[in-house]
């Protein structure tokens, strides 16, 4: 070997044995900064996925569900995380007062309802909601007072009547009952108790305005001995009791609650022809007090 070759030799070793130390160095630093990228690229994954998987409305939707199915705990969970999420929407206020009510927090519960805005499609049900609550407080006053904002809010709110009735009740106060139960009846069908409480609290009252009742002193104890028959339970599925009852009560001059006694009748027996008739009748005389009213530049015939 020449010294030459020798030379040549001895300066490149120096130069592979460097590349050789410098691989793993180089390897480390690629490892380092892939774990860097990745650090900085899952949180991103995670924000963008898993929190905007929260979407606010599936968590209502969970909650109003597991409110229904009665996991309050799954439902007290859903409500805390919309309320990390969203500022409070009516909705949110009224599952939050469902829960405040399950857990028996009745002035957070009322609280929690008013917050619903009266222009809300569901302002008439809190309102109602916040009756109901005041009622089991046995705050009467502030119940009735929801009650009645509630119809104000919507007329047709069936439950309100119900619950408002329920109040005039206990309180005997016979003439807003009456008109309670008439714009109940002019909604829905009525039940068993709803005709026989209305009539008799009728049959105990001498109104000015049941003139036939004070006249005939007949028809008035016919109402009242058939009362007091439908009192008994066995008789509340008797169809010619109900069907006695509504010929007593149109008899009287008091259509309202004939209509419920035949309807009633109707409903045990759907064959009940003379009650059929009797409610025909009946509802004819009140179209023809009440006509419907033709339009400018309509027809009469049509």
């Amino acid at each position: 070997m020449t010294s030459e070759t020798s030379t040549a030799a001895c300066n490149a070793s120096p130069q592979r044995a460097g590349r050789q130390l410098d691989r793993p160095a180089r390897g480390r630093r690629t490892w380092i900064a892939a774990v860097i990228m990745i650090l900085a690229i899952v949180p991103g994954f995670w924000y963008f996925g898993f929190r905007g998987s929260e979407d606010p409305e599936a968590i209502w939707q969970a909650g109003e569900a597991n409110l229904s199915a009665g996991r309050i705990d799954l439902a007290e969970a859903a409500a805390k995380r919309l309320s990390r999420l969203r500022e409070p929407t009516p909705l949110d206020s009224m599952l939050r007062a469902q829960l405040d009510i399950a857990n028996g927090r009745a002035e957070e519960a009322v609280a929690g309802l008013m917050r619903v805005p009266d222009g809300h499609p569901m302002a008439a049900q809190a309102r109602l909601m916040a009756g109901q609550v005041e009622l089991r407080r046995h705050r009467a006053r502030f119940a009735e007072q929801y009650f009645r904002k509630a119809l104000q809010l919507d007329p047709k709110l069936v439950q309100a009547h119900r619950e408002l009735i329920y109040v005039l009740g206990h309180q005997l106060r016979r003439p807003e009952l009456n008109a309670e139960f008439l714009a109940l009846s002019r909604l829905t069908e009525l039940t068993f108790d709803n005709v026989f409480h209305w009539c008799l609290m009728r049959t105990a009252l001498w109104e000015p305005s049941a003139a036939p009742l004070r006249e005939t002193a007949k028809n008035f104890e016919l109402v009242n001995s058939l009362v007091q028959r439908a009192a008994i339970p066995k008789e509340r599925e008797n169809p010619k009791l109900l069907r006695d009852l509504g010929a007593a009560c149109a008899a009287a001059g008091r259509d309202p609650e004939a209509r419920g006694w035949y309807r009633l009748a109707i409903a045990r027996d759907p064959l009940d022809v003379e009650s059929q008739q009797a409610l025909f009748q009946i509802e004819n005389r009140d179209r023809s007090r009440n006509p419907t009213p033709i339009r400018d530049g309509e027809s009469p015939r049509g």
